[in-house]
């Protein structure tokens, strides 16, 4: 049965994408009270044990403390701290204290718990929960506290995004919705008007795209935050010959054919745009930075390193199964750059990019 709850634990955790981060955090406590120089468990103390073990959560529940949403692990720890009255000498209630956190240490064997988790400790009359001035003052400092202290994971909110995807002429356009974030992937489809809606982590980043047959695909960034709706509205291009399109967040790092990391995920895109649209054919057409110079010849390295930004992207669609003959590729050097006097970074990177124009429908 443990096994079982672990197991239906993990499984939560990973299909609801939520985990923020792991913490520990104190689930319940309660005292047990002990009779005057005594450090047996009395009929009532091993009641209030029992109730307490018996109602502790199971791994895989939901629960709120302070405020804050969790999902409940393991048990981290059990702390048992045990005290005297003001009664007895310092060094006889040191003692007895000992032996009263070392009976419930003994009640937990005793029920078949695990102790390999429990962190003893004794505190005699020091620490008292309330005046030794009474004797029903003394009975409440005559007592053993339990504390259970579990990994949880704080969990974030779920907020709701939607939006509506249509043509020219304000109609639904069937297409698919994929949402994806650090730890969060997710998709949907929009119904016949157009509208969709999905539910994801709040506080978070996503990219969300959008993939429909006979249009070029869409994405957006945004910030997803429970104090605001979430409404996205999409208008994708028509697919028509001569139509172009430049991959978005695409960038090399500077003299080579190598990506940037952050880039690779538009390689995914255009792989499921193309598998949406299995008869368009695309040329795949590579641009460099180079400014305030005049047109590279066809001979030149950096007329060449155009050709092999290029020709990355056309390999990798080819290695993810689409047909070379559905696709060609060609270098522009730096005949087209957007930035023809580009100075600063920000700018020469948008010159290294890779476009894609549509030959064939």
């Amino acid at each position: 049965m443990r096994n079982y709850r672990k197991l239906i634990a993990a499984l939560l955790l990973i299909s609801i994408c939520m985990a923020k981060s792991n913490a520990q955090v104190l689930e319940a406590e309660v005292s047990v009270l002990f009779e005057v120089g005594s450090h047996v468990i009395t009929q009532k103390a091993d009641s209030t044990l029992r109730d307490f073990f018996g109602e502790l959560k199971h791994e895989g529940e939901k629960y709120t403390i302070d405020g804050r949403d969790y999902i409940r692990g393991e048990i981290d720890r059990i702390e048992i701290i045990a005290h005297t009255d003001a009664v007895g000498k310092l060094q006889y209630n040191e003692i007895l204290s000992r032996h009263r956190t070392e009976s419930v240490g003994a009640w937990m064997v005793n029920h078949h718990m695990d102790t390999s988790i429990c962190i003893l400790s004794w505190k005699g009359e020091i620490d008292s929960l309330v005046s030794n001035a009474s004797a029903p003052q003394r009975k409440l400092n005559r007592r053993a506290q339990v504390k259970v202290f579990v990994n949880a994971y704080i969990t974030k909110r779920m907020n709701l995004i939607e939006g509506m995807v249509l043509d020219s002429n304000e109609a639904g356009i069937d297409a698919q919705i994929v949402i994806r974030g650090k730890r969060f992937l997710d998709s949907t489809y929009t119904d016949s008007s157009g509208y969709f809606s999905l539910n994801a982590p709040d506080t978070t980043v996503y990219a969300i795209d959008v993939f429909a047959k006979g249009y070029v695909y869409s994405s957006k960034m945004f910030k997803n935050d429970h104090r605001r709706d979430v409404v996205l509205s999409f208008k994708p291009i028509p697919l028509q010959r001569g139509v172009k399109f430049q991959l978005h967040r695409f960038y090399f790092v500077g003299n080579q054919a190598v990506l940037l990391r952050s880039s690779e995920p538009e390689l995914v895109r255009l792989m499921r745009f193309m598998a949406i649209n299995p008869t368009t054919v695309i040329s795949i057409e590579g641009h460099i930075n180079y400014p305030n110079n005049p047109r590279v010849s066809t001979e030149s390295k950096q007329y060449d390193l155009s050709v092999r930004r290029a020709k990355m992207v056309y390999d990798y669609l080819v290695e993810h199964k689409i047909n070379p003959a559905r696709m060609t590729s060609e270098g522009f050097g730096n005949w087209h750059m957007v930035f023809p006097n580009a100075r600063t970074e920000d700018l020469q990177r948008k010159n290294r990019r890779v476009e894609i124009r549509i030959v064939e429908q």
